[in-house]
This record gives C-alpha cells, structure tokens and sequence, in this order.
C-alpha cells in the first residue's frame, strides 16, 4: 500500500454489499467468530490505508456506483491552486 500511496489517489470500495444481510452469509461468518464488514468498519480501514475516500455498492442493483464514478473524476478535475501536479487516477 505504501508505493499506492505516494503516487495515486485511491478510493476504497466494498462490493456486494447486500450480502452482508444474506442468510447463509451471515451464518457461515458467525460459525467460524466472524461478522460481516459495517459501513463504520470499512471507513475506519480506509483511513488506516490513507484512502481519499470510502464507498460501498452492490453492482446487481447499481447502488452507488454513479457515487462511485463522479467522486474518482472530481477527485482528479479538483485542482489544489498550488500548482503541483495533479495525482493518477487509477480504477483496480
């Protein structure tokens, strides 16, 4: 993470996040001590991670994916005024 960190501006994204209400899901993570990611927990990793931000979505419903797409662009079309460089996007 380090090397993404010094030169790409990255968002964090948790998919599928309607499964974290799936019966069968929910039950595998409580038989091996486990619980599905809440929304509080995968913003807390992205800070740790030094992310420029934090988005869930669920493809099968296109939740939030519009989120997605306009935060990556205004992130890249914001200048900072300085003159610096603009970082890369990158979408993994």
């Amino acid at each position: 993470m380090q090397e993404v960190q010094r030169s790409t501006w990255y968002c964090v994204v948790l998919c599928s996040t309607r499964m974290r209400h799936h019966p069968d899901i929910v039950s595998s993570l409580r038989a091996s001590g486990q619980l599905p990611v809440t929304y509080d927990q995968g913003e807390a990793a992205a800070r740790r991670f030094g992310s420029s931000c934090y988005l869930e979505t669920s493809p099968q419903v296109e939740k939030d994916i519009r989120k997605l797409i306009n935060s990556a662009i205004g992130s890249v079309l914001t200048s900072s005024g300085d003159g610096a460089q603009q970082p890369v996007c990158s979408v993994l």
